[in-house]
This record gives C-alpha cells, structure tokens and sequence, in this order.
C-alpha cells in the first residue's frame, strides 16, 4: 500500500477517485476522494500522488450510494427467482450500494428462525444489506429479532389483517418498548391498502390506500416508533402523508407508467390512470423517498398475474434520465435516494459524502444514452417493463464500503 502527505500525517488510501463532481453539501465541487478502510479519509483537490486502485471520474458526477429502501430479494425457497447473491448484483449494476429487504420471503421473515437464515445470507453480498421483519400477530418473535432487524412490516392489504390487528400491533410496540423488552425505537413500514374495503370496493379503487393512510395516520402515535407508507400510488395519498408525522415512498413504475401501459401489469398498489400518474408527480414535493419495489418473478409467473416488477437496475436510470428532462433537479434526487432514506431508516454514517462517512459512493455519466435492456441485467429475471426505453444518464461505478463492486459499468 502506497502513502502520501497530507502535511500532518501519513495516510494509506485504498481507493482515490480523481477529476470528479462530487456533491457536498448541496452542491457539486471539484475534488478528489481519498478512502481508507472502508471511510472516506479525504475530500480534496488534486490528492498528492496515487492509491492501491484509481478511479478517473473525469466528466462524471460523484454522489452519495444510493440506498433502496424497498426490495424483495427473495431466496430460500424462492431463490429460482432471486437471492441475495443476485439481487446485490442487480442493485450494484442499478448504482445502489444499500438495500431495505423486506419480507414477503417464503418462509416468510416473521420468525427469528427466518431472519437469523436471512442474515446468513448477507455476508456473500456485494451491497449492504438490512432485513426488515414481518409483523403478524407474531409478537413473541418479533421480541427476539434484537439487532438483526433495521425495522418492521405492517401488510394492511388482507382482510385477515384487520384494522384491529393494527390496532394490537401499534399498542405491542408501544407497551414493550416502555417495559424496555423492545430497546429500540425502529422504523414501521406500512403496505397501506385497507384490506376490508378491497374485498368490498376492489383493488383499482383509490379509496382502500388513501382511507388506509388516514388510519394508519390516526394511530401511529399510538405506537412511539416513526412510521412509513410504502409504495404512495395516488396523489390523495401523498397529500394524506403530507399532513401527518408519517413519512412516505413512491416507485418509478408508478410514477412512470399507466394503467394499460404494460400488458403484465399487476401490481400493488395497481397502476393507475395517466391523469392520476401525472398529478403523482406534481406532488413530488410531499414525498419523501424514492424506492424500487423490486419485485422479481420469472416471466411466466408475470405472464400468470404475479404481482410486481424487477426494479433494481432501472430506477436511477429512469430518475437520472428525469433529471435531464428537467422534471426533479439533481438535488431533490440525491435528497429522496440517498439523505432522507439513511435518516428516515436511521442508516447511519450513509447517505452523504463527509470524512468519516462510509465510503458508498456511485458515480454517474449524465451525458450517456442507453436502452433499458432485460437481457443486460444482472439479476436472475431479465424482463421490465421499461424494455427498450431510451434514458439519458446512468451509473457508470458502483463503491460500497470502499469496494468497487461496479466499475466502468461491469458488476465486479
């Protein structure tokens, strides 16, 4: 390992990125990044001499990793369709370096047993991994998830699950964190569809998320622990969150394409209509993140009517290729895929680039035109529904940790 003076002290850089943008403190500055151990040590111009590896991000921006807070990577028994092996490849070919998974496994992620497999499964991961745990009236599990859990997932979209058991399940958080048998406060993500009013009214119909949200709303105090709506669908939702303490999510496919678009285009929350996807954006502003949903299936099961799409490596293209189009500013995209997750999701030292922070980094080319292409995925399923869109930007380097897990846009 190679060291350079600084003028005080020696230090033994890894990784130096070099002739970059990066973005610091709400702007972009001219800099070299200087990463030790897995942190980023220095942020400077024209870092004296080279590091064990270099990256040239001339004509690049450099930009905090990206943290997904929204991904069903599968495994175990669904591992046919994704594992976390895979699924880490797809999110660093996607410029993400952190990933929320959440636990529609099968077995699903409701036990301690699941959990301790799914934890298991991190460690051959190229990305950062954090395990959100089911709650099911399944209290007695949940006392022992401790620190293998970022956080819990409330699926309010079944009939079985009332709004009782939410109800029960706010006041079990509340009651067991003031006996101290729960010794943190952790995030609740909330699949907010009311499931008594799909079965009456059906799916399609606005009203079983937004009557969702103003219930959840009206409890979530109860419970002591934040709270946060997946998935926003409808601009009524997003006012509804807006008004309350809870925070909130959209994905790209809601935000990209219509009811119709798609000819698989189930999913939940559904799609909805153009004038509806339209006004979602216009109320950007009353949202906090952005989130995949990635939700992968093989293509026959699409075809069949699973439920969902493969999200990981087509979201920041799509949003930098937004950006371009002038309809969110590179800002308010590092502000909903990077800051206001680490915060809302209590992921600390990620999300900025500051010395001492993380060194998860993604560097991406504003100018390169693409084809959103199945066939070049990483992951295990090489369908979307955004086959054959053009979009201008994309990540070109992947960093987690200090690693370059993508570089030059190849998956390590």
């Amino acid at each position: 390992m190679k060291i350079w003076w600084d003028g005080n002290i020696n230090i033994n850089m890894e990784l130096k990125i070099k002739n970059g943008k990066v973005y610091q403190k709400n702007r972009f500055v001219a800099a070299d990044i200087g990463i030790e151990k897995g942190r980023i040590t220095k942020l400077k111009k024209n870092l004296p001499r080279d590091s064990d590896e270099v990256i040239n991000a001339k004509g690049k921006y450099i930009i905090p990793g990206i943290i997904d807070a929204h991904v069903h990577l599968r495994d175990l028994e669904q591992s046919y369709k994704e594992t976390f092996v895979t699924g880490a490849k797809a999110a660093a070919h996607g410029g993400i370096s952190t990933v929320l998974c959440m636990p529609n496994t099968l077995p699903p992620a409701t036990t301690f047993n699941v959990i301790k497999k799914l934890n298991e499964r991190k460690k051959d991961a190229c990305v950062n991994i954090e395990l959100f745990g089911g709650v099911e009236n399944n209290f007695s599990e949940i006392l022992r998830f401790g620190d293998f859990v970022r956080g819990y997932k409330i699926y309010m979209d079944t009939k079985s699950f009332s709004r009782n058991s939410l109800n029960e399940s706010f006041n079990f958080f509340r009651e067991n964190y003031e006996n101290k048998k729960l010794k943190l406060v952790k995030p609740i993500a909330v699949h907010a569809e009311d499931g008594e009013l799909i079965e009456k009214f059906g799916r399609e119909n606005k009203i079983c998320e937004i009557e969702a949200i103003k219930f959840v709303s009206g409890l979530a105090g109860k419970s002591g622990f934040p709270v946060h709506v997946c998935h926003i669908s409808t601009p009524e939702g997003a006012e509804t969150v807006k008004k309350s303490d809870l925070t909130c999510e959209v994905t790209p496919h809601h935000l990209f394409l219509s009811k119709g678009d798609y000819e698989y285009d189930n999913v939940n929350p559904p799609l909805r209509t153009k004038h509806d996807r339209l006004k979602l954006w216009e109320n950007l502003n009353k949202i906090d993140i952005i989130a995949s949903d990635h939700a992968p299936h093989t293509l026959e099961e699409k075809e069949q009517g699973a439920s969902g799409f493969p999200g990981l490596e087509t979201m920041l293209p799509l949003m930098l290729d937004s950006v371009n189009k002038g309809r969110l500013t590179i800002r308010r995209l590092i502000e909903m895929m990077c800051e206001r997750p680490a915060e809302i999701f209590n992921l600390k030292n990620k999300g900025k680039i500051e010395i001492g922070f993380d060194a998860d980094l993604t560097i991406v080319d504003m100018k390169r035109q693409v084809k959103l292409l199945g066939d070049n995925f990483c992951g295990k399923q090489k369908w979307t529904p955004f086959e054959g869109w053009k979009v201008k930007g994309i990540p070109t380097d992947t960093v987690v940790g200090g690693k370059v897990v993508m570089g030059d846009g190849e998956v390590v």
